[in-house]
């Protein structure tokens, strides 16, 4: 289906503005056979954008990966609220507003659970997915959605979301996507999205063209994936098994094809130029830092050194990027609960 198509079927189901108002996505709700046309247009309009195409099962090997980036990410009902300027970013992995992964992963537990979904977000449900959904020229993280008390705020705003989760422990004092998230049933489908998304099927890619088919290959894979796009992960990994070809350089040991990796995936966010703009892009900036971590050749995270020249790294709200990524990738080549026994990742391809 074309994108005019897609325009066409969302204009006559939302019959206009619906960001701020509740009343045409009520409409829809209450019709299962809109609904579900909704969902089908708005997953088919998002699939070509997503890294490969085979569907996945899920495999004992991949748990420890998704615990790993839970870890680092938060839990399924963790919320942060545009601090790094993505807008809400929710759930196991953190999937973000700005980047299109919270519209994906929204979509597809409404599809399994599309009236436990609309309890917890009211009228404004298919509105919010709509606009989730659209092209990101379409969307901003300041539209304002119908509240089930009646305001319009914004989806990282209260009452839709809690930047302090973390500091309550009643329930009923957090927001409606911090409560959804700790529901059990989405608790469990955050995992079965996780596993069977974009995300996973990158690193799934990744460890096959990197030779790293073990638990600690497919956990550093899924890790960049979500922290770099799936894309942008997979894209770094073509980078560097196309230089071990040409030049025939490729490591013999995995930790040290793992260190290369995630020294080129960190690469980007650091330069010994100065900027001429210190916007990076619309959600990092640079700054400049007097010391630094780094990966030793076999992943080993060598302390922080003074530099001896100027250095900027990117930065996403307050989070230093090539820190980040040098440090987790260190934990991960070096984390004594991860297995380094083989695995077929094409057991997990369905079909």
């Amino acid at each position: 289906m074309g994108k005019s198509n897609t325009a066409l079927i969302l204009g006559g189901l939302f019959l206009g503005a619906v960001i701020l108002s509740g009343g045409a996505a009520a409409s829809v709700a209450r019709d299962p056979e809109k609904r579900r046309a909704l969902l089908a247009t708005l997953k088919h309009g998002k699939a070509a954008v997503r890294v490969g195409t085979m569907q996945l099962r899920f495999m004992p090997w991949m748990k420890e990966a998704l615990k790993q980036t839970e870890a680092h990410e938060g839990p399924p009902w963790a919320t942060n609220c545009n601090w790094d300027n993505n807008g809400l970013s929710w759930g196991m992995i953190q999937w973000t507003q700005e980047g299109g992964g919270l519209g994906d992963v929204l979509l597809e537990i409404t599809e399994k659970e599309p009236e436990l979904v609309q309890s917890y977000l009211g009228v404004a449900t298919y509105a919010i997915l709509k606009n989730l959904n659209a092209p990101p020229e379409e969307r901003s993280i300041h539209d304002k959605f119908i509240t089930p008390d009646g305001q319009f705020m914004r989806l990282w705003e209260m009452p839709w979301a809690d930047k302090n989760w973390a500091k309550k422990k009643d329930d009923a004092q957090i927001g409606l996507f911090n409560r959804l998230g700790a529901h059990a049933r989405v608790r469990q489908l955050q995992l079965e999205v996780a596993a069977n998304g974009p995300y996973m099927r990158s690193a799934i890619q990744i460890v096959k063209m990197l030779d790293l088919q073990t638990e600690r290959g497919l956990t550093m894979a899924f890790n960049r994936a979500v922290h770099q796009g799936a894309q942008g992960a997979l894209s770094i990994a073509s980078t560097l098994a196309h230089h071990w070809n040409v030049e025939n350089t490729k490591p013999a040991g995995q930790k040290e094809r793992m260190a290369q990796y995630a020294w080129l995936c960190a690469r980007g966010f650091r330069t010994e130029t100065q900027p001429l703009s210190l916007q990076r892009s619309k959600t990092t900036t640079w700054k400049m830092v007097d010391d630094e971590y780094d990966l030793g050749p076999a992943g080993q995270l060598l302390v922080k050194t003074d530099m001896p020249s100027p250095v900027w790294h990117a930065f996403s709200g307050p989070a230093d990027l090539w820190e980040l990524i040098i440090k987790r990738s260190a934990d991960i080549i070096n984390n004594p609960k991860l297995a380094d026994v083989p695995i077929n990742v094409s057991d997990a391809i369905v079909g």
